[in-house]
């Protein structure tokens, strides 16, 4: 996903101009982490779904 140059927070809010930066750099993290879960389990809403698949699960007959 492209995002424009200037987050439209920032221009919404002047006192975060000094955090551009910052805040371009944390959006590219995320951006990266979702593209990281999508490539590993094909959304991240299936990667929040992995307590089903992990961990101690009883079957439908408790056991």
């Amino acid at each position: 996903m492209r995002r424009p140059p200037i987050p439209g927070l920032v221009l919404a809010d002047g006192w975060l101009a000094p955090y551009e930066r910052e805040i371009q750099a944390r959006l590219r993290l995320y951006d990266s982490r979702v593209a990281q879960l999508t490539r590993r389990y094909g959304s991240p809403e299936e990667c929040a779904r992995g307590y089903t698949r992990m961990g101690f699960n009883r079957n439908e007959q408790g056991d």
